[in-house]
C-alpha cells in the first residue's frame, strides 16, 4: 500500500510540476499563458504532496517537488504579503472596476467610485444596463473617453483633471487611452479590458498594440482586468514597453467556479500601494491604488 500510495504520489507531483514549467513558456503558445493563470494554484498543491512524499520515504521526489513549489510559488507568496510601495513623491489615486455587463447597481456603484475621491477612473464592461453610470459620474468626473467596443463591452477612462484633447480606442477591445493634465504634467491612463489567452486572442491583440503603447509619451498609468496574471508574459510586456510596474500587493479579484484569480491590477511609473473594494453587483472586486508618477 505504501509503494502504491507513493507512486500515485510521484504521478501527481509530475503532473503538478508539468503544468508549473509549462506557465513559463507563454512566448511558444497562448495556451501556456492560459496554464499560468493557475501558477499559485499548483504550487500551493505541490506542497503537502512533497511533504507526503517525504514522509513516505520518497526522499528525491519529495525534495525536487518542494523545490519547485518554491521557485514557482514564493514570488507569488511574497507579492501577497509585501507587494505595495506608498508614494513619496508626486502621485495620483485611481480607481479600476469591471462593472459586469449585466449589472443594474448604478447609483450604488456611482456612490462607491465617488467616496473613493479617485483622480482617475477606470472602467470595463460598461453595456446598456449600466451605461447611466457616466452620466451619473459627470458632476465628479467630467472628463470622460468612452471607447464601445461591442454592445454588451465598452471599456472607458474617466477623470477629475482636464484632459489635453488627445485619446484613442484600440483596434479590438483591449485599451481606452486619455491624456490628462496633472500637477506635474501631462499623464496617459489607460483603461484596459483584454479577451482571455487562449482559446481567444490575448496575445494577438496585445501585439498589434504594444507599438501604440511604446509610442505613448510617458508617464504612462494603466488599470483594468488584464484577464491575465501579474507573472505572464502579456503583463510583463505591457510593463516593459511603458515604463510601468504593478501596483501591490498582489490581490485575488475574481474566483470564477471558487478559483481565486488576480486578473485585475493597476500598472504605474514607480508602482504603488493598492487596496481591494466590494464588487458592488460585479463578479470583480473594485480595485484603488495611490500610484507614484515619476519611477
Amino acid at each position: 500500500m505504501k509503494i502504491v500510495a507513493r507512486r500515485v504520489l510521484l504521478v501527481i507531483a509530475a503532473g503538478l510540476v508539468l503544468a508549473i514549467v509549462a506557465g513559463y513558456g507563454g512566448a511558444l503558445h497562448p495556451a501556456l499563458v492560459s496554464i499560468s493563470l493557475g501558477r499559485h494554484l499548483a504550487a500551493t498543491a505541490l506542497i503537502p504532496v512533497a511533504l507526503f512524499l517525504l514522509a513516505l520515504g520518497a526522499k528525491r521526489g519529495g525534495i525536487a517537488a518542494l523545490a519547485v513549489a518554491a521557485f514557482a510559488g514564493l514570488p507569488i507568496f511574497l507579492g501577497l504579503i509585501n507587494g505595495g510601495t506608498t508614494p513619496e513623491g508626486p502621485s495620483i489615486s485611481v480607481h479600476s472596476r469591471n462593472l459586469l455587463a449585466v449589472n443594474r447597481r448604478v447609483e450604488a456603484l456611482a456612490r462607491e467610485i465617488v467616496a473613493t475621491d479617485s483622480g482617475v477612473v477606470f472602467l470595463q464592461e460598461l453595456s446598456p444596463a449600466n451605461m447611466g453610470l457616466l452620466d451619473a459620474l459627470a458632476p465628479s468626473y467630467p472628463t470622460q473617453h468612452f471607447c464601445p467596443f461591442s454592445r454588451w463591452n465598452g471599456v472607458a477612462v474617466l477623470s477629475r483633471l482636464p484632459g489635453t484633447g488627445e485619446s484613442f480606442c484600440s483596434e479590438t477591445r483591449g485599451f481606452a487611452g486619455l491624456r490628462v493634465e496633472t500637477e506635474t504634467g501631462p499623464v496617459w491612463v489607460v483603461s484596459v479590458h483584454l479577451v482571455w489567452p487562449w482559446p481567444y486572442r490575448q496575445q494577438a491583440v496585445v501585439d498589434r498594440e504594444l507599438p501604440r503603447l511604446a509610442a505613448l509619451e510617458r508617464p504612462v498609468i494603466l488599470g483594468g482586468d488584464f484577464n491575465a496574471a501579474p507573472w505572464s508574459r502579456p503583463v510583463r510586456q505591457i510593463e516593459e514597453v511603458t515604463g510601468t510596474r504593478r501596483a501591490g500587493p498582489i490581490r485575488y479579484t475574481i474566483a470564477p467556479h471558487g478559483v481565486p484569480l488576480p486578473i485585475d491590477m493597476v500598472l504605474g511609473p514607480g508602482g504603488g500601494l493598492m487596496e481591494r473594494r466590494p464588487g458592488v453587483g460585479s463578479d470583480h472586486r473594485g480595485l484603488v491604488a495611490r500610484l507614484a508618477l515619476a519611477p
